[in-house]
């Protein structure tokens, strides 16, 4: 039963229970005629202390779980995203072929041997294209030459050359 006091002054509602007591009744039943009952009281703020208690402390706990994994998350993504991004960074560089430094990312993991892995790539592309520029240049050389040594010889022809593209246009003539 809810009752609106405790009986002892106080406002808020009480807990109350109660039951008979047959054994008593019987033995007194016979001389009094009442029946016993035995009533308990307790107040309902002693009895939902050990509740609120409870429920403080895994409110307390799961917001400092919350506050911890939060700072935990942002720790391990500034440790994760920073080096990719250098590393995204550093792709596009290599792309336009404008990276000249090498990338340094100290994580001690797979992401420093990535940063390394890219840089050795970097450095065969320098080379590579290092040595492709030459051979094109190279092969430049080679091509004015051609063409001087051909104007030459059919500068000296002494018959006429015309050559026409596929439009009559004129494009070469002695």
């Amino acid at each position: 039963v809810a009752a609106p006091s405790d009986g002892h002054g106080g406002q808020n509602t009480s807990i109350i229970g109660f039951a008979p007591l047959p054994g008593i009744s019987r033995i007194t039943h016979v001389s009094t005629g009442i029946a016993w009952h035995m009533f308990v009281w307790q107040s309902s703020e002693e009895l939902f202390a050990p509740i609120k208690n409870l429920f403080t402390r895994v409110a307390g706990f799961g917001l400092l779980a919350i506050i911890l994994l939060t700072t935990l998350g942002i720790i391990a993504a500034e440790r994760i995203v920073t080096p990719i991004r250098k590393l995204q960074e550093a792709a596009g560089l290599i792309g336009r072929g404008a990276l000249k430094e090498t990338i340094t990312i100290h994580t001690n993991d797979e992401i420093e041997e990535l940063a390394e892995a890219v840089n050795h790539m970097n450095q065969q592309l320098q080379v590579a294209f290092a040595g492709l520029t030459s051979e094109v240049e190279l092969k430049q050389q080679e091509v004015e030459y051609l063409q001087e040594s051909t104007d030459q010889i059919l500068g000296n022809v002494p018959d006429p050359v015309i050559v026409l593209d596929q439009d009559w246009r004129i494009q070469y003539m002695n």
